[in-house]
């Protein structure tokens, strides 16, 4: 797996890299969607669950402190009116609530039922509720005829008012405890994921930065390693080794190129030692012998090359020598030949290498060329570098200003809260002036003529007790809107704020991968800068190599100009046979095998 990995092109492993990443950051995207939705429904069941039942409840508990106020209203107003339709409407009005009540009670036992009240609970309040809505209907009933007596039955209706007051107390008790249950849970659920949230995205900036140093450790060493090559091989180190480890990508095919690049160096260097050794003994040889006048010595050394060609040449100028002072003029010409097409060899040579020199000045421009746009490439990364670290900057800002306002609106949310306690007492206040002011209208009646007036006084503060208790429910049920409202607003504020942390945390790994990305391209840049060292040292030497052909062909045009010079010299020439020496004969019979 590792080797076929490796063999893989550099272009494909930066892909697996950038997929790899974002299949982590997906799969962590998708966990983090089905905790929110798995929070959602547990909000939704909430919502539809005991919040609903709590306000079933709620809402029928604040029915019934009406229909008592209701019949103390009642019951005053008979005391002190005379007008009887006015009184008969009042008592319907009161009869028609606690009609409500008992049309309400199906839907709170439902409620009591789906909380999980027992039936023996349910039966109980329900007793408790008939035996009040019973009390309460005899005394509306009784107040058109009797209201002296409908006053004195309020005793009783009171004590069961607070005996099915007290159990729909312990009801709403339980299923707010209940809430309160159902909400640390699901805070509890939200602080586990948001923890594995925490620590998957940990695992996933690992597994990002272990990729990147293996990324490094495949492609960067390995690169850094043949620009070394590369360094000495133009600096003629042809002795150097070079790692290859059977790789077929394009760090593979590069060091397979340098490994070649260097043989064909070392071959080509031992090949012109060894040649220019050869040609240098060889000539030497047959030049002496020529200037001790044997014209029988031959170049007999194995030539490769342009020099075998040398050697042909200088073995049939030996010859030709030979036959031209046997025949003199018989053979100059084909000494002239021989020289012409020596200097054409070495003008092809010369003008070959003028085209290699080109073509690798050429590569040289090129890979200048990549080494810019790689540079620029790494300015533009740090650039945005700098600007992800000034988004982060403005992120924290807002988080820090999202934390101010959650802050102030928890103050506002504190000051309702103990608004609220407060009307709660002056309502508790204002009931407990109606009742004073019933109990005072009743002695008032009893007193005859003589409690008229400290009856209508009684009237009047019973009225104001009344207005006081209305108005202090209206602000009650205005504090209370506010108070939901103020919640809410608290947990969108709070909900924006971790949605910053959230922007903050991703900028921050958006910001620690584009300083990688920074690394790993100027590493590149600086790679590929030892190359483009590398390649211009070698067209330096190509340049060199260029002049000393020319220079090689200038001394062949030299030594064909010699050469019919020689012919011209040597045409003044007459030689006769000589007996040849066994030596002669042996070098004259290698010679023409």
């Amino acid at each position: 797996m590792n080797e076929t990995f490796q063999n893989l092109s550099i272009r494909t492993k930066l892909k697996l890299m950038a997929l790899a990443i974002v299949a982590l950051t997906a799969a962590l995207g998708l966990y983090g969607y089905l905790l929110l939705d798995g929070n959602a429904r547990k909000a939704a069941e909430l919502e539809a669950g005991v919040l609903h039942h709590a306000d079933i409840v709620s809402g029928f508990q604040s029915k019934t402190l009406r229909s008592i106020a209701d019949l103390y209203r009642l019951t005053s107003t008979a005391s002190n009116e005379t007008d009887t339709a006015k009184v008969e409407s009042l008592a319907k009005q009161v009869t028609r609530g606690f009609g409500s009540l008992e049309s309400s009670l199906p839907g709170v036992k439902d409620a009591m039922a789906a909380e999980d009240f027992s039936p023996d609970q349910i039966k109980t309040f329900s007793d408790l509720l008939s035996a009040y809505g019973k009390r309460g209907k005899d005394v509306a009933d009784m107040v058109t005829t009797d209201v002296a007596m409908a006053t004195g039955m309020m005793t009783g209706t009171r004590q069961r008012y607070a005996a099915m007051d007290e159990t729909l107390s312990k009801i709403v008790s339980a299923l707010v405890a209940h809430k309160n249950e159902t909400l640390t849970n699901i805070r509890s659920d939200m602080r586990q994921g948001e923890m594995v949230f925490a620590i998957s995205l940990a695992v996933i900036i690992a597994i990002a930065l272990g990729m990147s140093f293996i990324m490094g450790g495949l492609i960067a060493n390995p690169l850094a390693s043949v620009t070394d090559v590369l360094g000495s091989l133009a600096a003629g180190n042809l002795t150097i080794s070079v790692n290859d480890n059977g790789r077929t990508d394009e760090v593979g095919q590069l060091t397979t190129a340098t490994v070649r690049l260097r043989d064909q160096l070392s071959a080509a260097e031992k090949a012109k030692t060894d040649q220019v050794t050869i040609i240098v003994n060889s000539v030497g040889e047959g030049l002496s012998s020529l200037a001790n006048g044997d014209l029988t010595a031959r170049v007999t050394a194995d030539l490769t090359g342009p020099f075998a060609k040398l050697k042909e040449d200088f073995n049939a100028a030996m010859a030709r020598l030979q036959s031209t002072m046997e025949g003199v003029l018989a053979n100059t010409n084909q000494i002239s030949n021989g020289a012409g097409e020596v200097s054409q060899a070495a003008d092809d040579l010369s003008r070959r290498t003028e085209q290699q020199a080109a073509t690798l000045e050429e590569t040289a421009a090129a890979l200048e060329e990549i080494t810019n746009s790689v540079k620029t490439t790494s300015r533009n990364i740090r650039s945005t570098n700098e600007r992800a670290q000034t988004a982060k900057a403005a992120a924290e800002e807002g988080g820090a200003v999202v934390g101010t306002a959650v802050s102030a609106m928890d103050k506002i949310e504190q000051s309702s809260k103990q608004i609220t306690d407060i009307i709660s007492v002056i309502d508790e206040i204002a009931f407990q002036t109606n009742l004073l002011a019933l109990n005072a209208g009743i002695e008032a009646a009893r007193a005859g003529e003589a409690g008229k007036g400290f009856a209508v006084v009684a009237s009047e503060v019973r009225a104001l007790a009344g207005r006081s208790s209305d108005a202090a429910k209206q602000i009650k049920a205005l504090i209370s809107t506010s108070s939901e409202q103020v919640s809410e607003g608290v947990k969108l504020v709070g909900d924006t704020g971790q949605a910053l942390n959230r922007i903050v945390e991703q900028i921050q790994e958006i910001n620690t991968l584009v300083s990688e990305i920074a690394k790993a391209a100027d590493q590149q840049a600086n790679g590929i800068g030892e190359v483009n060292t590398a390649v211009g040292q070698m067209d330096q030497v190509t340049q060199q190599n260029a002049a000393m052909v020319e220079e090689t062909t200038a001394a062949s045009r030299t030594l064909a100009q010699a050469t019919e010079e020689l012919a011209s010299q040597v045409s003044f020439f007459t030689v006769g046979e000589k007996p040849a020496s066994r030596g002669e004969q042996r070098l004259r019979v290698v010679a023409r095998r």
